[in-house]
């Protein structure tokens, strides 16, 4: 993995994640302090990621609402109490509809720790081309990506939305 020349720096960085239509982000971060005080997510709140991820994945949504409020409840708060980033992402895919794009943008705007969200414009951005989202593939991609926001002194968010903006406007 590594950053595409024209994102090497934190400036070029900023200046991609700057790109990024903030307002589409909304209704997640209105999310986020509640879920995070809760420590899970909510059935509708679900759903409501899932729409924002993949909004054109209505397969995702439906699956979702087929599941029971208690055990949306319960596989998300067991995720978020797991110790390895391996089986956060794993223990998630329980979860009806939910694969590693969604179970990545829950752990993104959720758990405590910093994650990136598996998306394919973001890996491009990185030169990472591999669609399965394997082990080792999940912990390299948000090693990588945790040490790009370290180096460049930025949280997960910023980093996010630059490698995102970035690669869906040049893939």
């Amino acid at each position: 993995m590594e950053l595409r020349q024209e994102l090497q720096g934190a400036s070029k960085i900023r200046e991609w994640a700057n790109h990024y239509n903030v307002k589409e982000d909304i209704p997640i971060e209105n999310l986020v302090s509640d879920v995070k005080d809760r420590g899970y997510l909510k059935k509708r709140e679900l759903i409501e990621v899932a729409r924002w991820k993949v909004p054109t994945g209505r397969n995702s949504v439906w699956r979702i609402e087929t599941m029971s409020p208690t055990n949306v409840e319960r596989i998300t708060r067991d995720a978020f109490l797991l110790t390895d980033d391996s089986d956060r992402l794993r223990h998630l895919y329980k979860l009806e509809g939910v694969d590693s794009a969604i179970a990545s943008a829950i752990l993104h705007w959720f758990h405590n720790d910093r994650y990136p969200i598996w998306d394919k414009h973001a890996r491009w951005s990185i030169q990472l081309a591999e669609d399965y989202c394997s082990n080792a593939r999940w912990k390299a991609y948000t090693k990588f990506c945790r040490a790009i926001a370290n180096k460049y002194g930025m949280d997960m968010r910023t980093l996010d939305r630059a490698l995102f903006q970035y690669g869906k406007s040049n893939s």
